[in-house]
């Protein structure tokens, strides 16, 4: 069969409270939403099209500051990731993945200094079923083979926060834009 993308509309509400995630107008980049780092995020409720066993996800980021474990893109709670993009402190780039069979994870990093504060970056991940690739600004930086397939979840999924063992945290200080789910690894 022919691949196809799945475009999905979300309605997206945000509600009128202090604190709540702010929608800026940044040229080249309207419409990037700016995250605090305290307690903004953006969730996107569970869908079965969105439980994918191939993917691809992907952000434009500007950090305003890095810290450890500032999440990018998430799907599952902390250690069991079916997809994740998040940054530490010292610029590593992490992507953590549930195996199905094992229950065990497999992380990817980059080497330090990969993500930096204050450009806007690009943040690839593909995953095509047997292996796990993640991308800055259009360059490989860590990529691995994995011994079984990633396991599913019916989480939801969050940007710019991680849920941490029931307790959503991990926020990401900065903007956050053209965010991209694919059905499949590009």
């Amino acid at each position: 069969g022919t691949e196809r993308d799945i475009t999905k509309t979300i309605d997206l509400t945000i509600d009128a409270v202090s604190d709540a995630p702010v929608i800026t107008a940044m040229a080249p980049y309207d419409g990037a939403i700016e995250l605090d780092g305290v307690d903004d995020y953006i969730e996107i409720a569970y869908d079965a099209s969105l439980a994918l066993s191939n993917f691809t996800i992907e952000a434009w980021v500007f950090h305003n500051e890095l810290s450890d474990n500032s999440a990018i893109i998430t799907k599952g709670a902390n250690n069991s990731e079916s997809m994740e993009i998040l940054t530490l402190a010292d610029g590593t780039v992490n992507a953590p993945l549930l195996l199905s069979t094992s229950g065990s994870r497999e992380i990817i990093s980059s080497a330090p200094g990969i993500a930096k504060a204050n450009i806007w970056q690009h943040y690839p991940l593909t995953y095509d079923g047997h292996s796990q690739f993640l991308y800055v600004d259009g360059q490989l930086v860590a990529e691995q083979a994995l011994s079984q397939e990633i396991a599913l979840n019916t989480d939801s999924i969050l940007i710019g926060a991680e849920n941490v063992d029931g307790t959503i945290g991990r926020f990401l200080n900065g903007k956050v834009d053209d965010v991209r789910i694919y059905n499949r690894a590009l």
